[in-house]
């Protein structure tokens, strides 16, 4: 097939995909400067599929100072005017890019402070050659996608703090005379990227990039780095972190997005909407007013579920504003109408939580049984014995609600026979229960409890399921596991165990003959036997008696042996609980009451209400003693050190934690608050006073307290609700 000529190329309707040479006696001299500096500083490889080196190319700025530098010009021809006609000519500007001399794309790049920055690099025609800008865009885009994944993530790259701490600067557009109307979508995505854009054009006018906007946009859905929202809003997709205690330590993005919202648009209600409202004289609307400002004095919290209720009765009003707007000046017609676009965006933003409510709510769910998997573990490093595992067994959380709920023991024992081996057992009252063992750490059960079992024979039942298990595993080639173990040692482990087990079977077997055989009834029996005998010879001084009566003295004391040889068995208690006698599980129910009870003690003074981990273990201790006293019969002998660790860790699940830096180890590496505490606002300023007080009492007395009480200043100001999370 013939390739098409210069001019119907120019003329088809795929010219917008190419860079021309412009035609020099219509171009203007400003346009003409620019491709001939262009063209002596050359960054295409056209033998390389238009590989480019963006170092090679110039930047819009650099043209710009260029030709503005320029003596061959004269000066009507290279001012600020006549380089942003010169760059819409370019571009083919007036004739929506048709027949464009060059091609304009920004790109990313981290500056010498390791910063991230954006230029516009200007490529320009070839005069032999029209040249494609499909090649181009994807090799220009290319450029910048080291960069995009840190700076579109919210967490490594919060190169503008004001974002997260005044969203209203975004939110809010300033307008001569100190007035200032909402901009709905200033928090998001395409806004961002459309602000960047107009800011990395100056000094030069801003010019549409939409081939940018669409590869951004279309990046960052590929690669899962954004989530559509509504009409054009973006935002950053993040990933939803939890830590163990159930407290938000990465929250949605949305909740972001919502409360700056919800915030901004209360605070336009409040100063234009309300006014507005009144002008119309709609008296309907004047008791909602009324109702809004009484009920909503406080400031809106970070927890956007706390605040839905709030969102809604702002939402009653959109009715008495709709198709308002011909009675109003332009000013609050504007105002108005950019509050029903929030109103509509607040509605998207209800739908959305809603909906990720169930998302988080799943996320709960999976980090309990997270949770619970762990604490089966640790059972495995720590006593290094089988696990009695029963699913109807009552556990704490730090979602007590979530704690009862059967689809969460479903969850859990569904995961818990997934991630274990198990032998399923069933109690005298026909209550099942299962025995547990880890992959990871089997061998190094079994080598435990063969050493138990080799010092105490009560151990054989648990030993003999563990060996079981373990089998199972040696003998299932798809298990992926890492063994705690190191290689070095597990021969050295396998060949313990084997010599144990060669030791107890010798030991058994001499056991087992002894006792087929009771010797102490026999001696007795023939001592008997034989004292018969010399009192019947002593009587009748008969030779056949006397040996017929010792012959059956013999016979009669081996078969007394014989007889009574079961009766020398003793009989061990096996060392191995079921549910229905494991007490302390059943007594978890109290010990979570006991736990909010010590942490919300009313009688504690507020500065005693910052606690940390070694405070927690003084204040159970004291109680303990108290504690034991209700405790049934079979957990006398419970030792006071594991009511100590099963109380820790239950009264952590009802306090936010904030973890410290490491240069406060030497101070504590956690602190904790009572999420009771920090809820009531009353109690929360308290113990905010206490901290501020506390950081003044010791400047110039020790550096590390005073830099410790001043970081948990700094989160009680800026960043506590995030440890509240959704909870």
């Amino acid at each position: 097939m013939k390739p098409e000529t210069k001019k119907s190329l120019k003329e088809s309707k795929d010219s917008d995909k190419y860079i021309f040479f412009p035609n020099e006696l219509k171009s203007s001299i400003t346009l003409t400067k620019i491709v001939q500096i262009i063209q002596n500083k050359s960054g295409l490889g056209y033998s390389t599929n238009y590989q480019i080196d963006p170092d090679e190319l110039f930047t819009l700025q650099e043209l710009g100072e260029t030709i503005e530098a320029d003596n061959s010009l004269i000066e009507f021809q290279k001012t600020r005017k006549a380089v942003n006609d010169a760059f819409r000519e370019l571009l083919d500007f007036n004739n929506k890019g048709k027949v464009k001399s060059g091609y304009v794309y920004p790109v990313f790049y981290s500056d010498e402070n390791g910063d991230y920055q954006m230029k516009i690099l200007v490529v320009g025609p070839e005069r032999d050659k029209d040249i494609p800008i499909a090649p181009l865009r994807t090799n220009l885009f290319k450029i910048s996608i080291p960069y995009l994944e840190a700076i579109f993530n919210p967490i490594v790259n919060r190169e503008n703090e004001a974002y997260y701490n005044q969203p209203e600067k975004f939110l809010l557009t300033i307008l001569p005379g100190n007035e200032y109307i909402l901009t709905p979508h200033g928090l998001s995505l395409t806004s961002f990227i459309k602000s960047k854009l107009i800011s990395i054009f100056q000094p030069y006018d801003p010019l549409p990039i939409l081939d940018f906007e669409i590869d951004l946009h279309r990046f960052l859905i590929d690669t899962n780095t954004a989530e559509f929202i509504y009409d054009d809003y973006y935002i950053v997709k993040r990933n939803v972190v939890l830590n163990s205690s159930g407290e938000l330590v990465v929250p949605p993005e949305l909740f972001h997005h919502f409360v700056s919202l919800l915030s901004t648009l209360d605070k336009v209600f409040r100063d234009k909407v309300i006014g507005i409202l009144k002008f119309l004289a709609d008296k309907e609307s004047a008791e909602k007013i009324k109702e809004y400002q009484t009920k909503y004095t406080e400031p809106i919290q970070k927890n956007p579920y706390n605040e839905t209720e709030r969102a809604g009765d702002l939402l009653v009003f959109f009715p008495w504003l709709q198709d308002r707007e011909g009675r109003l000046d332009q000013a609050n017609k504007m105002v108005l109408m950019s509050f029903l676009e929030g109103l509509n965006l607040l509605r998207v933003f209800l739908e959305k939580l809603e909906k990720l409510k169930i998302d988080l709510n799943t996320l709960k769910i999976d980090k309990i049984t997270e949770n619970y998997l762990d604490h089966i573990n640790q059972h495995f490093q720590e006593k290094k014995t089988l696990y009695v595992y029963d699913p109807s067994a009552p556990f704490s959380s730090f979602d007590e609600d979530l704690s009862h709920s059967e689809e969460v023991h479903d969850h859990i024992f569904g995961a818990v026979l997934n991630e274990f081996l198990y032998s399923e057992n069933t109690t005298l009252e026909g209550k099942k229960y299962f025995y547990l063992l880890s992959p990871p750490y089997a061998l190094e059960v079994v080598h435990h409890l063969a050493k138990a079992y080799f010092n105490n024979s009560s151990y054989k039942k648990q030993y003999l399921i563990a060996k079981d298990l373990w089998n199972q595993i040696k003998s299932n080639s798809d298990l992926d596991y890492k063994e705690s173990i190191p290689g070095s040692e597990k021969l050295n482990r396998i060949r313990e165990i084997e010599e144990i087990e060669r030791a107890i079977s010798i030991r058994e077997k001499e056991a087992e003959f002894k006792n087929r055989f009771n010797q102490k009834v026999s001696i007795i029996t023939f001592i008997l036997g034989m004292m018969f005998t010399i009192g019947l010879y002593a009587l009748t001084f008969n030779k056949f008696y006397f040996f017929f009566t010792i012959l059956f003295s013999i016979l009669i004391s081996y078969a007394a042996g014989v007889l009574f040889a079961n009766q020398s068995i003793e009989k061990q208690e096996e060392i191995i609980p079921i549910p229905s006698e494991n007490a302390l599980i059943n007594q978890k129910v109290k010990l979570v009451e006991i736990a909010k009870k010590i942490l919300n003690d009313k009688k504690r003074p507020i500065e005693e209400r910052i606690y940390t981990s070694e405070k927690f273990k003084t204040l159970i201790r004291g109680v303990i003693p108290e504690i034991k006293k209700d405790f049934p019969p079979e957990l006398s002998k419970v030792s006071n050190e594991d009511i100590l660790s099963e109380l820790s860790k239950l009264i952590k699940n009802f306090c936010i934690i904030i973890e410290l830096p490491s240069k406060f180890s030497s101070i504590a590496n956690e602190v904790y608050f009572s999420k009771d505490d920090i809820k009531d606002s009353e109690k929360k300023k308290k113990i905010f006073e206490h901290l501020i007080k506390k950081s003044e009492e010791s400047k110039g007395k020790s550096e590390p307290e005073e830099a410790y009480y001043k970081h948990l200043v700094s989160i009680f100001k800026q960043d506590l609700e995030r440890y509240l999370g959704s909870l």
